[in-house]
This record gives C-alpha cells, structure tokens and sequence, in this order.
C-alpha cells in the first residue's frame, strides 16, 4: 500500500498535504506500515476537498501558513509536523490557531504515527464538552463545574469531572475523594499517548456513572500534547466532558473542535466581575463554538443588564449557599450539590449542552 493519486473514493483515509518530496515519502513509508492507503496533496487549495473526509491530517512544515489561511472547518485528527522553518515550540501555537490536536516531529514520533495513521473503525465519536470557568476567583466556577457532572451523571450519562487548573487545591479534596484510588494528573503526566478511552476510565476514580480526574496538592501544569490526548481519549470514553478551567494564564486552555460543546462562565453580580468576564470568555475561546452566563448573585445588577453588557446569553441564576463552605471543608459538600437552585441551573447548563453525537454511539458500559 502507500499513497495514492488523487481519487473522488469516500473511503477514509490519512491526508498529507506537503509539497517536499522528502517528506512525503516518509509519510508514504509509514502509511504502508500502519496499511492504509493515504491522500498525498502539495497545497491547502488542493486539500480542502479531502480535509473533512479523511480520517486523519497531517500537515507538513512547509504546508502549514497556507493551512491557517486556508481557514478550514474544525476537524479531530490534524498532526502538525515540526521541521527546521516550524521547530517545536513554534509549531503549537499554530497548532491551536488551526486547531490541531498534535504536533510531531519525525523520525521521533514514527511509531506514534504509524499508530494515529491505521484504521480505527471502532474509533468513537467525541462526547460534548462543557467547560466552566469564573470571572473572577471565587466565583463558584469549581462548585459549578462539579454540580454540573453530578446532574449529568444522575441522568444516567457517563461524565468525566476533569480538574484543569493545577494551582488549585484539587476537586477531590472539594469532592470528599482524596483517598478515593485512582490516578491523578501527576500520574498521567510521563505516561506516553495516545491512551486507551476504557482503560483511562478504568483507573480513574469513579462513583457510578461520575469519573473524576484531579490535579493534586503542588502539582505542576501538564504539557499541551499530553494534556490534549487525555481530552480525546475522556471524549471517546463518555458521554459527557466537564472541565473545570482557571480564568485564565495557568492550566491549559485546549481547543476542542465540536457543536455540542459549550463555554459556560460564572459572573457574580458586581461590576468587576461583568467588566472582567469578556476577558475570561477570550482566553478560552477555543475550547467552544458557543458560551453562556451563569449569574451569581444578582443584587445590584440586573440579569439581562449583565447579559446584554457582555454580549452572552444568561443559562441561569444563582444564589450563594451559605452552609456550602462548611460542608467542603467537612467532605460533605456533594448532598449540597445535588439539590436547590445550584441543581436546577445545572441541568439547565446541561441541556444547553446538549448532545451532538450520533445515537447508539455512547460509551460503552
């Protein structure tokens, strides 16, 4: 096998878009040990009527300026490949400006590659993703986030909880699930992926149908590639990804290409916080096509004046719970969370959501 001239087949296959003949031979060589057959094209232009059919994308170094220009729709699937004009530490902040989901370099990655590049036909589609972040610290974004993948697992849908702010105090500790077995990020952060989505479950803490990963006491960021392929791996694993994001700055702010995915920020009723939340909404951009307010105390400003200053659209209100630091502090907070309008907004964020994968294709159980 290898590659092959440009055909209308609708079969899936990898596309390699690079005009350097060196490179493409070796692409060529690595699809016929991973027994495909690929696309191989010079240019973007020629690209985009393969872009959104193949089954993976791989854009070579000298390739990559006419990609971004090229502006194509969001796909799963696209690998950057690094060289001497695209080293490194360039080639991922092209890579989120396109939204790629990897950056390798050859000949290192070449078993990964081979990997990425055979057919996977019992590869599952994407779950939605909810990401939830505050407008300022102590918004209740943590409390959100957590509330939100406990109203979804209760309706019988497979959630993962994943804690993506490593400065924080971990959500175990918030969720009462510190001596809960399973790993943690710490303990992801030297393993190699891509990673097996029933595996990763597997060793994750759960409580029937809610996962959880954590971030633990000191620990450090995790780096972008391995960050992304435990997203991707989460994804395809459940039925439903909750994100747990810092405002901004630390952690990873990932882009994640998908309709069902939704950008949720948490606004207290103050003016700062309405002033501040623009900012919070661009720097995580990338991880939705859609984003909501959630307003937390609204005294002194009107719901619909917050939404219509911030330019999003209000999912819902709530109310401080005055008992709910106590019952953090005492690894009670979960009943809390399960109940009142905290639980009501919840759902709402929930159906907002909703669910954009095609039916019969949920995680298994």
């Amino acid at each position: 096998m290898g590659t092959t001239p440009l055909d209308t087949a609708v079969q899936q296959r990898p596309l390699f878009i690079t005009a350097d003949t060196a490179v493409a031979g070796r692409l060529t060589e690595l699809a016929s040990a991973a027994g495909v057959s690929a696309w191989t094209v010079p240019d973007a232009e020629t690209a985009a009527r393969f872009w959104s059919s193949a089954s993976v994308v791989v854009i070579g170094e000298d390739a990559v300026r006419s990609c971004a220009d090229a502006r194509f729709p969001p796909r799963d699937g696209v690998v950057l490949l690094t060289g001497p004009g695209m080293p490194y530490d360039r080639a991922w902040p092209m890579a989120l400006t396109m939204g790629a989901d990897q950056v390798a370099s050859l000949p290192e990655a070449a078993p990964w590659l081979v990997t990425r590049l055979a057919p996977q036909p019992s590869r599952r589609p994407r779950a939605p993703v909810i990401s939830v972040s505050g407008a300022r610290g102590g918004a209740g974004a943590s409390t959100l986030a957590t509330a939100v993948a406990i109203r979804a697992a209760r309706q019988r849908r497979r959630t993962i909880l994943i804690d993506a702010d490593p400065h924080g105090a971990g959500l175990d500790l918030a969720m009462g699930w510190e001596r809960s077995s399973g790993l943690r990020w710490h303990d992801l952060a030297n393993m190699p992926g891509p990673f097996d989505p029933v595996k990763l479950r597997d060793s994750l803490p759960r409580e029937g149908d809610l996962t959880l990963l954590s971030h633990t006491r000191g620990g450090g960021p995790v780096g972008r590639d391995q960050f992304a392929a435990v997203i991707d791996a989460a994804g395809r694993g459940h039925d439903l990804v909750v994100l747990d994001l810092p405002r901004s700055g630390a952690g990873c702010s990932p882009r994640l290409p998908g309709a069902g995915n939704l950008l949720v920020v948490v606004v207290p009723g103050e003016v700062r916080a309405v002033a501040a939340a623009p900012h919070v909404l661009a720097a995580h951009a990338g991880t939705a096509e859609r984003a909501a307010l959630v307003v937390r105390d609204p005294r002194r400003l009107a719901v619909a004046q917050i939404a219509q200053t911030v330019g999003v659209p209000v999912v819902g209100r709530i109310c401080s719970d005055p008992k709910l630091p106590a019952a953090v502090e005492s690894g009670a907070a979960l009943p809390r969370l399960r109940r009142g309008d905290l639980a009501v907004v919840a759902a709402a964020v929930v159906a907002a959501a909703g669910d954009h994968r095609t039916a019969g294709t949920g995680a298994p159980r």
